[in-house]
């Protein structure tokens, strides 16, 4: 929910964003069991163990449910004290007492089970295509596992006790064949083709990258590979990430497309020179400047219409204010006039 992923931001260690659901007025007095499963309610379980659930299940064009987060459940059981939900060492022991009223004790009285994929059957199944992998990636291995465990990943003889490692070297391996570039040294001036992306974003803050991010987005309102001309850049980053992206960058006044940044371009821009079509406003900004580019926005001129905007937070410091804009057909062609 929003006023949790507010308080991860915001946080400065994982205490400080469990904090505001920490020992709420209802549970003041009362035992320890319950504010601990308030705090879970609110956090792990919408933010983590409900989504993941929710994701999994909908790849797979399932409907899930949770019968057991009925509101009237989840009231219910929150309104118990500790002692009916621990008791004798059994943990639900309400929902104990329920399954051995209406259930053979095989079925509710065994070890607990997850959805864990079966990995060791697949990685069993498919060892000599996996080995072969490995081989195909020895150079890469060299830099990163030792002699030993690079001479098992491509002998295809795993068992169960090898089941993650060797899971999870697959990925880093898969990883590498795109970016492997950034194993060991950091990657030379000239990168590969399977890098390029990469390469725009190196020597880049977080918070640069964090508002590359967002940039990539705000090119969403323009159709996929159409001209676009970035205005008021001090230099070519933007440009050459609209590149990257399949869009083809112009320096056309008269393109349809075009991204104002900043919030100098976007105050001193003569908007009658525009020729109409699709802009959009992007401008970066420290926390202090937020009622600035509020004021910056509302002072438009009154041909340039915002047709949708938000404000989005890179990290704690910063944040960039996106919106699309129309400017009319009256001022556009005022300056032909």
């Amino acid at each position: 929910n929003d006023a949790f992923r507010h308080a991860v931001t915001e946080a400065h260690s994982p205490a400080d964003a469990v904090e505001p659901y920490w020992w709420p007025r209802g549970f003041r007095g009362r035992d320890r069991l319950n504010p601990l499963l308030y705090a879970d309610v609110k956090t792990n379980l919408p933010d983590y163990l409900v989504t993941i659930e929710e994701r999994m299940t909908m790849s797979a064009s399932l409907e899930a449910r949770n019968p057991m987060l009925d509101h009237r459940v989840v009231n219910f059981l929150m309104s118990l004290p500790a002692a009916l939900k621990l008791r004798d060492g059994q943990n639900k022991w309400p929902l104990w007492k329920l399954c051995e009223r209406y259930l053979p004790r095989e079925v509710y009285d065994r070890p607990k089970r997850g959805f864990t994929p079966p990995l060791g059957m697949w990685l069993t199944q498919n060892a000599d295509r996996l080995a072969a992998h490995f081989a195909r990636h020895a150079v890469t291995l060299d830099r990163v596992f030792s002699l030993s465990w690079k001479g098992f990943l491509t002998t295809g003889r795993y068992d169960a006790a090898s089941t993650m490692p060797v899971y999870y070297s697959l990925v880093l391996t898969k990883w590498a064949e795109r970016y492997a570039e950034y194993i060991g040294d950091w990657p030379a001036a000239e990168s590969s083709v399977s890098t390029r992306r990469h390469a725009t974003f190196r020597g880049r803050t977080p918070a640069a990258v964090g508002e590359a991010r967002w940039f990539a987005q705000a090119l969403g309102n323009f159709a996929e590979g159409a001209s676009v001309r970035v205005v008021g850049e001090d230099e070519v980053f933007f440009s050459r990430l609209a590149e990257r992206l399949g869009y083809v960058v112009t320096d056309d006044a008269a393109a349809v497309c075009q991204v104002v940044v900043g919030a100098a371009a976007v105050r001193d821009t003569a908007w009658d020179n525009f020729p109409g079509g699709e802009v959009v406003l992007f401008v970066p900004f420290a926390a202090s400047e937020q009622a600035g580019v509020q004021a910056l926005m509302s002072s438009l001129p009154a041909g340039v219409t915002v047709r949708g905007g938000q404000g989005v937070q890179v990290d704690r410091d910063r944040g960039v204010m996106i919106a699309r804009v129309a400017v009319s057909t009256e001022l556009a062609t005022r300056q032909v006039a």
